[in-house]
Parts: C-alpha cells; structure tokens; sequence
C-alpha cells in the first residue's frame, strides 16, 4: 500500500511537471520517517501491552 501510494504521487508529478527531483526525493524521505514512526509505535504499543498483563497475573 506504501509503495503504491508512493508510486501514485510520483506518477501524479510527472504528469503536472511541477514536481522537481528535490521534492521527489523530499516526499520519499518523509515516508520513509513516517513509516518508520508508525512501525516503531505499533511495536511498543505491542511490548507495553504484553507487559501489563505480564504484570497483572504475576501480582494477582
């Protein structure tokens, strides 16, 4: 889905010629830092989650 909707915008500024190489590469690193992100969120929602019950039956 990421790499579809990447090679829509791309597609999108080579029809409109107002998409420079600078912006290209800009829009590439902004997913990349986005999806980075997310991944690292959900990751940690996943070790906190894991954690808390982990917790909940030792001390119940």
């Amino acid at each position: 889905m990421l790499i579809y909707s990447k090679k829509l915008h791309l597609q999108s500024c080579v029809q409109d010629f107002g998409c420079s190489s600078y912006s290209k590469k800009l829009f590439e690193y902004f997913y990349f830092i986005i999806f980075i992100l997310i991944r690292y969120l959900i990751f940690y929602k996943i070790i906190q989650n894991k954690n808390y019950y982990i917790n909940n039956i030792a001390y119940n």
